[in-house]
């Protein structure tokens, strides 16, 4: 009798453990068909609108050479770019007083980078101008 419970038993874990096998192999299957589904639907009906890129200025920052000051840039449109260039300049009235320029190395459609622009002169004593000047393709 011991060795028919015991038979039993274990036969009733190797059920439970195929069930597992297959609710999990089910869940991955499934898993894999939304993945291609959702790349097939953004391949054909994707946002193919050109990048449309805003710089802001963020937190300025002394150093020992000079004054930091951090940049997001954002990418509101549907590609994405490459080796964006950032230009910083600061300006008293219509004077270019200094200027920077940064590379992005990627910023994907609808999404925000950091990067940052050095300066000689204190950012906070004149207009900072910045603007995207050219990307490449990734």
């Amino acid at each position: 009798m011991a060795k028919q419970r015991a038979r039993r038993s274990s036969g009733g874990k190797a059920e439970r453990k195929a069930r597992l096998e297959w609710v999990v192999a089910v869940l991955g299957a499934a898993l894999v068909v939304a993945a291609l589904g959702f790349m097939l639907f953004e391949a054909l009906a994707g946002d193919d609108a050109p990048p449309d890129i805003a710089v802001r200025a963020g937190v300025v920052t002394p150093f020992a050479g000079g004054w930091l000051v951090g940049v997001e840039v954002e990418n509101r449109g549907g590609e994405t770019v490459a080796r964006l260039r950032v230009i910083g300049e600061l300006r008293d009235g219509e004077r270019v007083v200094e200027t920077s320029d940064a590379v992005i190395d990627y910023v994907p459609s609808r999404s925000n980078r950091g990067g940052g622009l050095f300066f000689r002169n204190d950012p906070r004593r004149f207009r900072l101008a910045l603007r995207p000047v050219g990307f490449g393709d990734p």
